[in-house]
C-alpha cells in the first residue's frame, strides 16, 4: 500500500521535485514581480505550457513589476526559465550600486529580460541591447518599441566586423557563434566599440555579457573603450573560451573580481556569473 507521500504512479521521482521546484519558482516570481492578476494568469500560462512542451513557443505578456516600477515582457513561454534567472535568482542584483543615467550595454539580449530587469530597476538609463538571432530580436525589438532611451541592434559582437554563423540551440537563449552543420543562421558581426561610437556613447557603465562562448572576442571588440567600461556582469562558459585569459584580460584594463557564482546546472554545464568592478585610480 503506498502512502499519500509517494510519487504519482507512473511519474518520476525527478521529475515530480523538477515540478515542485518550478511550483516554488511561479509562486516567488507571483509574489515579488506579477503585476496584478494578469501578471499571476501570464504565468499560469506559462509553466502549463511548459509542463506540456519545455520548450513551448506560445507567445505570452507578461506584466512585470519591481516595486513601482512596471512593464510588459512578450516572450514565449519557455522564456520563463530566463524570467526564473532573473528576477528570481537576481542573475543582475548587483553588489554595488550605479550611479544616475546609467548607459547599459546588453549584449547578448536574447529577447530582452535583462534589459526589462535593468529598465525597472534604473528608468533614466540609456540601454543598448544587441541580439543576433533574428527570432529573439525580433521579440527584443517588441519589447522596446518606443522606448526612447533604448537602442535595439541586431548582431553578433566580435573582434572584427564581418559575418559570422550562429548554431540552433533547443532553447532560444542558447544560441551561439559556431560552426553549424545545418540549420545555420548568418548574422552581422560588430565590433562594440564601433557601434557605440554610431550612436554617440562613449563609456559604459554597465556592460553585460551572455554571449555563449564569445566573452572575450566582445571584450576585445571595446578596443580603448574598454577603459571606459565601469563594471561587467558576464555569463563565462569554460569550456569555450580560455577562462583564464579572460580574467588576465579584466585585470590588466583595471578591474577587480567582487562576486562569482553558479547557478542551477551550472557546474554540469560549465558556466558560471561574474560581476567585476573598475578599481578607482
Amino acid at each position: 500500500m503506498s502512502s499519500r507521500s509517494d510519487p504519482q504512479p507512473g511519474v518520476p521521482l525527478g521529475l515530480l521535485l523538477r515540478r515542485l521546484d518550478r511550483l516554488v519558482e511561479l509562486l516567488t516570481l507571483a509574489a515579488r514581480h506579477a503585476d496584478g492578476a494578469a501578471g499571476f494568469r501570464a504565468l499560469l500560462a506559462c509553466y502549463a505550457a511548459t509542463f506540456r512542451d519545455p520548450m513551448s513557443r506560445r507567445e505570452v505578456i507578461l506584466p512585470l513589476r519591481v516595486g513601482a516600477a512596471r512593464a510588459q515582457l512578450v516572450m514565449r513561454a519557455s522564456d520563463i526559465y530566463t524570467v526564473a534567472e532573473i528576477f528570481r535568482e537576481r542573475q543582475y542584483a548587483l553588489a554595488r550600486p550605479l550611479g544616475p543615467a546609467p548607459v547599459i550595454v546588453d549584449a547578448g539580449a536574447n529577447i530582452g529580460v535583462a534589459a526589462k530587469w535593468f529598465r525597472l530597476n534604473h528608468p533614466d538609463a540609456t540601454l543598448v541591447a544587441v541580439e543576433p538571432v533574428d527570432a529573439n530580436h525580433d521579440l527584443l525589438r517588441r519589447n522596446f518599441s518606443g522606448d526612447a532611451r533604448a537602442v535595439v541592434v541586431r548582431a553578433a559582437l566580435a573582434e572584427a566586423a564581418g559575418t559570422v554563423t550562429m548554431a540552433p540551440a533547443a532553447h532560444g537563449a542558447e544560441h551561439a557563434v559556431r560552426e553549424a552543420a545545418a540549420g545555420g543562421e548568418a548574422v552581422p558581426a560588430l565590433r562594440l566599440d564601433a557601434l557605440l561610437a554610431e550612436h554617440g556613447i562613449d563609456r559604459i557603465d554597465l556592460l553585460k555579457l551572455d554571449v555563449e562562448g564569445s566573452e572575450i572576442l566582445a571584450l576585445r571588440g571595446l578596443g580603448a573603450l574598454l577603459d571606459r567600461v565601469g563594471a561587467i556582469v558576464a555569463e563565462v562558459h569554460e569550456r569555450e573560451i580560455d577562462v583564464g585569459a579572460f580574467y588576465r584580460l579584466l585585470q590588466e584594463h583595471g578591474f577587480s573580481v567582487v562576486r562569482r557564482r553558479q547557478y542551477r546546472e551550472g557546474a554540469e554545464q560549465g558556466v558560471h556569473t561574474m560581476e567585476a568592478w573598475r578599481e578607482p585610480a
